[in-house]
């Protein structure tokens, strides 16, 4: 098989690094183009200085996937600069280090024998573009709602504006829009991320929808994890929240949720970072004795609390595909949602699905599942099947190479795709 895929995973522990060891198992990744990377000479240069037991040092270590470094084409020092502007300067100094990426990336494109360039919206540019002019199929990888409607779900309670229509688009998001023009095709992890490019005027036919499935490595941790021990009183629903607790993923919409379920015994586990505007707002709520603010925690952490659990309640406003849900379904958890999270959480089937912003509708969906303890076990279990069986990485990789082919079988003589 020929190495005819170059992908560029661009900042952070994206999942275009899972992407690459798809490739790279098949023989099909030329290289991957990343930020902060723990390569082997990495690791060593911080183990020497006696960084690699720190905390922070440790969540970039956990970056490293099944990948030979010389499959790598890295740039930490940019990452590191480009993540302290943001702190600093915002959105600004974000989208500058993102358009250096960018120009270093073109570097790479420009002595590439690759056939597809397969890049993150936002660190493309200059790099897709140069792509094109080589002859290679671009694919755009996209991983939340469409930027022209995501600030509008955000403000406006989950809803879209009307078809055609934008909401806000910071200069940020702007900078991934105008990424987007460079892709002869467009690829999204979810039908609800799909649904607001269409809204925004897309054809239909140039979106692509891959759901990502877990890594094995969470199954092992799944297996190893004992659940949580628990001193909730007798009787009680034991919810749990995974993620960022912050306007976008829905809490306010859980606080309003619980604050007014007074018939049925609840305790919450919330599992994450508390945005500081959420916090304040909603200080009586997090001192609630029925509410445990746990924070970050590691993936066997979040194993074993997923698997203490009797509900996942996740009620975001605007996403791409959570990750998390998918690993509350392989944990066995029974999954109050919403359509917005992008999940495959069918309403009756895996769980509930309510509507976004609207507690009490979800309210309502927690009584049903307070009053059916057998339902929550047998529908726990299937969850728990349903991923292990079906939404594994290896079947992530399969589909995004049939993505790859159908691009590459598309292309005309001068390099230039057929219409879809």
């Amino acid at each position: 098989m020929t190495a005819d895929i170059l992908i560029a995973n661009g900042f952070d522990r994206y999942h275009l690094l899972t992407a690459a060891v798809e490739a790279e198992r098949r023989g099909r990744l030329e290289r991957c183009i990343a930020g902060f990377y723990p390569t082997a000479s990495i690791c060593s240069r911080l183990t020497s200085f006696g960084l690699a037991g720190k905390q922070r040092i440790a969540r970039l270590m956990d970056r490293k996937v099944e990948l030979p470094d010389e499959r790598l084409v890295t740039m930490p020092i940019l990452e590191t600069a480009g993540h302290l502007g943001g702190r600093l300067l915002g959105d600004r100094s974000v989208k500058a280090a993102r358009r250096r990426f960018a120009g270093r990336a073109r570097a790479v494109v420009q002595t590439s024998n690759a056939a597809l360039y397969h890049y993150r919206t936002g660190f493309g540019h200059g790099s897709a573009i140069a792509a094109r002019q080589r002859g290679m199929a671009t694919l755009a990888d996209h991983s939340i709602a469409h930027p022209g409607v995501l600030a509008h779900l955000v403000q406006n309670h989950g809803c879209l504006p009307a078809p055609g229509r934008q909401g806000t688009v910071s200069a940020s998001w702007q900078d991934v829009m105008d990424d987007l023009s460079h892709a002869d095709r467009v690829l999204v992890n979810s039908e609800f991320v799909k649904e607001t490019f269409v809204h925004q005027g897309w054809d239909a036919d140039r979106i692509e929808v891959i759901y990502q499935g877990l890594d094995d490595s969470f199954f092992d941790v799944l297996k190893a994890a004992e659940p949580a021990p628990s001193t909730d009183p007798d009787g009680s629903l034991k919810l749990l929240f995974a993620g960022a607790f912050e306007q976008r993923k829905g809490a306010d919409h859980l606080v309003g949720t619980l604050s007014s379920l007074e018939d049925v015994p609840w305790t919450l586990r919330l599992v994450g970072p508390i945005d500081e505007q959420m916090r304040a707002r909603h200080a009586a709520f997090l001192d609630n004795p029925r509410v445990n603010v746990v924070g970050r925690v590691g993936r066997g952490e979040l194993a074993s609390r997923l698997k203490a659990a009797d509900v996942f309640l996740f009620p975001s406003l605007a996403e791409g595909s959570a990750r998390v849900v998918f690993e509350a379904l392989a944990a066995g958890c029974f999954v109050v949602t919403t359509r917005n999270s992008g999940s495959i959480v069918e309403d009756g089937k895996h769980g509930f699905l309510v509507k976004p912003d609207d507690p009490q509708t979800t309210r309502t969906a927690l009584r049903r599942a307070h009053a059916d303890r057998d339902m929550l076990r047998k529908v726990g279990e299937q969850n728990h099947a349903v991923v292990r069986n079906d939404h594994r990485q290896s079947g992530y990789g399969d589909s995004l190479m049939a993505v790859y082919d159908r691009l590459l079988a598309g292309r005309r003589p001068d390099g230039r795709l057929e219409a879809a």
